[in-house]
């Protein structure tokens, strides 16, 4: 079950996948109960993890030593995503807050919803001009911020934070699926905010109604089991 994704990881060389194994590994370490199941557990995951960046490297030469964490600082700030002009997922804020928000108000925010979307019909100004340049839409916190400035990028990031931790949070006292459901809200939760800089995955369908079914789950797991509780008779404050 972990080799399969990893191997597809591999030969596609999709390279956030082993980012995002590492920090479910940190992840079920904090939420989980210490035994020796879980112990053997970990450390069974961080010798796939090993082995998997191995063989990607073993694959994909040209990527040798991508994971040390200078070289993914480097490649995730330094030039552009897919072209020389484009923005990278690490400075996107920052270059358009040069190019574009040139005072406090704007930089608080933004340029206004709409100011650097397009569709198949229209373009906004602002896109027709850079939109094709710098590929904005590419990450979701780079239109964000070009259209709600800190203010929004920082309510949006909150939103998924505050999914997390309530996941977390109400995970307390569960067991069983029920516990499985909140954990999958909860770290899908966490992992949003990564995505926000990653890709626009948050932003296009397909990936939107797929991510927030997880995010769902807490919720709908926690109100079903309140519902439980009152037929059997449980007094529930809600």
């Amino acid at each position: 079950m972990h080799a399969a994704p990893c191997w597809v990881s591999i030969i596609a060389e999709l390279k956030f996948y082993f980012v995002q194994l590492a920090i479910l590994i940190v992840l079920y370490v904090l939420v989980s109960r210490p035994s020796i199941k879980n112990v053997l557990l970990v450390a069974g995951l961080l010798f796939g993890l090993y082995f998997a960046i191995q063989a990607f490297y073993a694959f994909m030469p040209g990527w040798d030593n991508y994971f040390d964490l200078k070289t993914l600082v480097a490649s995730n700030t330094e030039g552009g995503y897919g072209t020389a002009d484009g923005l990278n997922r690490l400075s996107a804020v920052e270059t358009i807050r040069g190019l574009f928000m040139t005072d406090p108000a704007s930089q608080l925010f933004g340029l206004g919803f709409g100011a650097g979307t397009y569709s198949q019909f229209f373009a906004a100004p602002l896109y027709s001009a850079w939109g094709e340049v710098l590929h904005w839409t590419w990450f979701t916190d780079a239109q964000l911020f070009l259209e709600t400035g800190y203010v929004g990028l920082i309510c949006y990031g909150l939103f998924f934070i505050g999914l997390g931790v309530r996941g977390l949070c109400t995970r307390r006292g569960s067991n069983g699926e029920e516990a499985v459901f909140m954990e999958a809200g909860a770290v899908m939760g966490l992992f949003c905010v990564l995505l926000m800089f990653y890709n626009c995955a948050l932003t296009v369908d397909p990936g939107g109604y797929l991510i927030f079914l997880f995010l769902a789950m807490p919720l709908v797991t926690s109100r079903e089991h309140r519902g439980q509780k009152c037929e059997k008779g449980t007094a529930v404050e809600y």
